[in-house]
């Protein structure tokens, strides 16, 4: 994590930027963030058809939103990998010749 200045019409504003690795995925949250990753690609050989805007990062799923006070800012949904877990569970039990059951409250 690293703070640093973007400088708006008001002056110099604060932020953060952030950088996740794991194995081979890596998600980078900042301004420009192209600018991050030809950096890393320097050192670390980056598919370049895989370089873009992310739609799911470790099972989760992102999405670009704007906030009610006009912020944009990255949300997840685990959506995505809660139903793979269910997928699997039940295949599992399929094979297992046991009985599944889903209540939807």
């Amino acid at each position: 994590m690293k703070v640093c200045t973007w400088e708006t019409a008001d002056g110099p504003e604060k932020y953060y930027f952030y950088i996740f690795i794991y194995v081979d995925n890596i998600l980078c949250i900042h301004n420009d963030p192209n600018s991050i990753l030809t950096q890393i690609d320097n050192y670390l050989l980056l598919k370049p058809d895989m370089v873009g805007k992310p739609d799911v990062y470790l099972g989760a799923k992102l999405k670009l939103m704007q906030l009610k006070n006009g912020v944009l800012a990255w949300g997840l949904s685990l959506s995505k990998c809660v139903e793979e877990v269910y997928v699997t569970a039940r295949s599992m039990w399929k094979r297992t010749c046991l009985s599944f059951l889903i209540c939807h409250a």
